[in-house]
């Protein structure tokens, strides 16, 4: 019984991994991938575009600080699988 709520447990941190990776992630470099968008496009006039690269120079450090916390996550995740061998 103690197996089953280890690999429970193990399951659950594991899911919590996947959902930083996908979501946190996700967030920030949508934000980098449509402003640049638009500034590729030429759709903002000069002003417009230089407050848009301050907006992607804001995305990016947020997701900096979401690898970052991923990465440290990492050993997390190793001890995960260390329990499964």
């Amino acid at each position: 019984m103690a197996t089953l709520q280890n690999l429970q447990e193990q399951n659950r941190k594991l899911k919590e991994i996947a959902w930083a990776q996908s979501h946190l992630v996700r967030g920030p470099l949508s934000d980098i991938l449509g402003l640049s968008k638009i500034i590729k496009g030429e759709l903002v006039s000069s002003d417009e575009r230089d407050k848009l690269l301050i907006q992607i120079h804001v995305a990016a450090e947020k997701l900096d600080l979401v690898i970052k916390e991923v990465v440290s996550n990492t050993s997390t995740f190793e001890e995960i699988l260390e329990d499964f061998e």
